[in-house]
């Protein structure tokens, strides 16, 4: 398998900066974030929408409620 690849062209960093902008059309990411705080936002979102749908919950429960009566 490996004697058919093609070898590199290109250096590595080259590389991978051409397949970075081939994949999202932009030499460097918009904004760089810690991991940590990546981590951080992901789960305050997660934390937000779980409150949202419990809401979502209670209304459907209260307007069945007020349907059946």
């Amino acid at each position: 398998f490996k004697s058919r690849a093609e070898p590199r062209k290109v250096p590595l960093p080259q590389l991978i900066e051409h397949i970075y902008f081939k994949r999202f059309k932009r030499e460097k990411p918009e904004t760089v974030k810690p991991l940590k705080q990546i981590l951080k936002e992901m789960e305050t979102k997660k934390k937000l929408q779980k409150e949202k749908k419990e809401e979502r919950r209670k209304q459907r429960a209260l307007s069945s409620d007020s349907a059946a009566e």
